[in-house]
């Protein structure tokens, strides 16, 4: 079935040749303006597979999964430009249901759906809320995108990276995604979120649903071992998310409510305490606040060498 290609869809990738196939095998690839798959892997068979498929391969900046991401937004002359990940499967006619929900709600700048996972051994289960959001005050973070699938569309404040489609001209009017969230690159979605929401809204809608093959663990661990370098990431990464959007003040009372609070991402020391002896996770919980701490060190950084964070 034909849809109406004004969109542009984004795969960023590297060496998932596998699942980035079985993902671009269920997309219907008529409904696009361009399916687009930046890829950071140095083999070349996936390039070889693309140029069978109608599927245009570009070679990746080997940087992040931002500047990936930044490179097929330079490139994108369509009016909505979609980004998911390559371990999510896309529902039928998904390039429509995109236009669809773009065209029902004009003032919107940002829409995503649901990212099902089967995900069901995170310490964050026991805080789900049904709910997307940001508290300004702390920068918490509530993000229930892997279970919750709201009857209508609803605004929210942010959405999953694995599933995002943009007004191509407002992303590039806030100048793309940020390069300098490191490791993992947790939080570089949200911060798009804070910039972009300034120009429109935000929704999530119900029926842009997709499914992430992969489990949330599956991406914190190596070898089936836990990764403490993943974790210690998420708090250096909100650090300076939290930082460079609602400043040194608001940095404080996050620390503060990582401390008292009991749910929200990042972990509460209640919440990594329940990683430590329920999950039997290992990793250091003093490295954690110290990581929240370089955050704020990288945003002053990045403002004496820019003049903003």
């Amino acid at each position: 079935m034909g849809g109406d290609p004004r969109t542009t869809l984004v795969i960023v990738t590297m060496d998932r040749f596998e699942s980035l196939v079985e993902t671009i095998l269920q997309v219907e690839v008529d409904e696009f303006a361009e399916v687009l798959v930046i890829d950071d892997s140095e083999a070349s068979d996936l390039r070889k597979w693309c140029a069978t498929k109608r599927v245009t391969w570009m070679q990746g900046p080997g940087e992040n999964i931002q500047a990936a991401r930044n490179c097929a937004l330079h490139r994108c002359s369509s009016e909505y430009i979609s980004f998911v990940d390559d371990d999510v499967l896309l529902p039928t006619n998904f390039g429509s249901r995109v236009v669809d929900a773009f065209e029902s709600h004009p003032d919107a700048v940002v829409v995503g759906g649901p990212t099902i996972s089967n995900n069901v051994e995170e310490a964050r289960n026991v805080c789900y809320r049904e709910k997307m959001s940001i508290n300004t005050h702390t920068g918490t973070v509530h993000d229930d995108s892997y279970r919750w699938v709201p009857e209508q569309p609803v605004q929210v404040d942010l959405l999953k990276g694995a599933n995002m489609s943009f007004r191509t001209e407002a992303l590039k009017e806030i100048g793309g995604f940020d390069t300098r969230f490191g490791g993992p690159a947790q939080r570089e979605e949200t911060d798009v979120m804070v910039r972009i929401r300034r120009l429109g809204d935000i929704v999530y809608d119900p029926s842009l649903h997709c499914f992430h093959k992969q489990r949330g663990s599956d991406a914190q661990s190596t070898g089936g071992e836990f990764n403490e370098e993943f974790i210690t990431w998420r708090f250096s990464n909100h650090g300076y998310f939290v930082a460079k959007n609602f400043g040194t003040r608001t940095w404080i009372l996050g620390l503060l409510s990582i401390l008292v609070r009991v749910c929200g991402n990042p972990e509460s020391l209640l919440q990594l305490v329940y990683r430590r002896t329920m999950l039997d996770q290992t990793f250091g919980v003093a490295r954690c606040f110290v990581a929240y701490r370089e955050g704020l060190s990288r945003a002053k950084e990045a403002y004496d060498q820019t003049g903003e964070a």
